[in-house]
């Protein structure tokens, strides 16, 4: 992921800056303030499952923050350049992160196709995306509720219905914890991730993509 480049650029920067730097000359609680600074991003993300990289970006604002701090007393010309600099890469990561590589997804200037989801509700979707949903909405026009595993949550939302019991279900520990009888009433739609449970008789319908 490109935004790991982005954020060890950041850390190799504060390293020489660092380097250039006297901190015998900080007073004590300027020093508190960049040890405050550099640790926040790694406290932030305590307790989280994701792994560091991928969500240290969001935190990277206060490393910045302490490497601005660091050049406290440079020339207003290191300062203008770094700011400079900042904001090219600010906008690369926009570009990137949301436009050309987002999350899991293709580039959204693939999406050309309008959906109505719900009443003056409309989204752009890739035209696979279309085709899935519009085979679903024969599948399911005539139920209100449409069970959805595992995490996708979305298609529910997307075809204009709502989830039995939960609004989202993660695994099977999950689907069996809401679902202990099983689950064989209406439709599903099923992305296998995980296995079903084995007192799961409704005939799922299988989504293996929706991209």
């Amino acid at each position: 992921e490109w935004n790991h480049v982005f954020l060890l650029i950041g850390a190799v920067l504060m390293a020489w800056i660092l380097s250039k730097s006297d901190l015998y000359t900080l007073s004590k609680s300027k020093k508190g303030w960049l040890l405050l600074l550099f640790f926040i991003p790694f406290l932030l993300h305590f307790g989280s499952n994701v792994y560091w990289l991928r969500i240290g970006i969001h935190y990277a604002v206060f490393w910045i923050l302490g490497i601005y701090f660091l050049m406290e007393e440079m020339p207003i010309k290191s300062k203008m350049r770094f700011w400079l600099g900042v904001s090219f890469m600010s906008l690369l990561l926009v570009l990137n992160g949301i436009w050309w590589h987002p999350f899991q997804q293709k580039g959204l200037w693939n999406a050309t196709e309008p959906w109505d989801y719900l009443p003056g509700k409309t989204i752009l979707l890739f035209p696979s995306q279309l085709e899935v949903l519009q085979n679903l909405v024969k599948e399911t026009e005539n139920e209100d509720q449409l069970l959805a595993v595992y995490r996708i949550s979305g298609i529910p939302y997307l075809l204009g219905k709502t989830i039995p019991k939960n609004p989202g279900i993660w695994d099977r520990e999950q689907l069996s914890k809401f679902f202990p009888t099983g689950y064989n009433q209406n439709r599903m739609v099923y992305y296998p991730i995980d296995s079903l449970p084995d007192n799961f008789t409704a005939n799922p319908i299988v989504l293996y993509s929706f991209e």
